[in-house]
């Protein structure tokens, strides 16, 4: 079957480009090697927000998050990598203030990411320490994303990485978690 010039409607049409968005990695949580406890894993939005965990708020146009953890160079060995889950919160109606307090009013909905639910296990971030097999800088080893494709944020407005399993690692610093949002 040929197109004709007149099946061709130009009227009311949307332009769709896809691509992928160019962002900067950001730190989701602070320290992995602090694992949040299982009550606070199954229901995130009571988390403290003297924890390390951070919500990040999603940009317009942004449907995917990436994951990886971000760790010492002085680091010697890793003896656990950190097992971590992905949350998104979508806003109706109230929304996550300035410190990380999320309202328990159920103005803003919790879901998992990563998986289906909430009790089941996270995700595996593997550190290692090998310069023919690990990303690196001067600074910091790299862990692989767990996903190059990422994960679908399923309309959230913030997304958040909690620790399941701490890290364990020999350098006295931090294991950050960072997300890179993608459109």
């Amino acid at each position: 079957m040929a197109i004709k010039p007149d099946n061709i409607r130009t009227e009311a049409a949307t332009l769709c480009v896809s691509g992928s968005a160019k962002g900067s990695w950001v730190t989701a949580n602070r320290d992995a090697r602090t694992a949040q406890a299982a009550a606070v894993l199954c229901a995130p939005a009571s988390v403290a927000t003297t924890t390390p965990v951070d919500w990040v708020k999603v940009s317009v146009g942004v449907t995917r998050v990436l994951i990886q953890a971000r760790f010492p160079k002085a680091t010697a060995s890793v003896a656990t990598s950190p097992v971590v889950r992905l949350f998104g919160a979508i806003v109706a109606g109230g929304d996550i203030a300035a410190d990380g307090t999320v309202p328990q009013t159920g103005t803003v909905r919790i879901i998992r990411l990563d998986t289906v639910g909430f009790a089941t296990a996270g995700q595996t971030l593997t550190l290692g320490v090998s310069t023919t097999a690990n990303s690196n800088d001067s600074t910091y080893w790299y862990s692989n994303p767990i996903d190059l494709t990422g994960y679908d944020i399923m309309g959230s407005d913030y997304v958040a990485v909690f620790v399941e399993t701490a890290a364990a690692i020999t350098a006295t610093d931090v294991v950050e978690i960072q997300v890179l949002l993608l459109n």
